[in-house]
């Protein structure tokens, strides 16, 4: 569609380029792994300065983070093993019913 991707919406049809999806997967899982580290460091210096609001907050952002690392490396890991699978199946696409 962009000439950066095979990617393809056609008419009635969507073609999606794995290379894309891994390469997506991949670097989301390493920015999120970043950032969980970012918000463990900014707990460790909350907890160490008794600072109740970056607690709260910063504990709470961790907690996101991780469950966002978690579907991101989960992903990175189904596709990695994709790569040695004959079939792929998208499962779970969300129906619009307003066709």
């Amino acid at each position: 569609m962009n000439n950066v991707t095979h990617n393809d919406l056609s008419f009635n049809e969507t073609k999606l380029d794995f290379e894309a999806l891994f390469k997506t997967a991949a670097y989301a899982t390493r920015e999120l792994r970043e950032q969980v580290n970012r918000y463990q460091s900014k707990l460790g210096d909350d907890l160490l300065h008794n600072d109740v609001t970056g607690i709260h907050l910063n504990s709470q952002w961790l907690a996101d983070t991780a469950h966002d690392l978690a579907i991101a490396a989960d992903t990175y890991s189904a596709l990695l093993g994709a790569k040695t699978r004959d079939n792929l199946e998208v499962i779970n696409k969300p129906v619009d019913n307003n066709q």
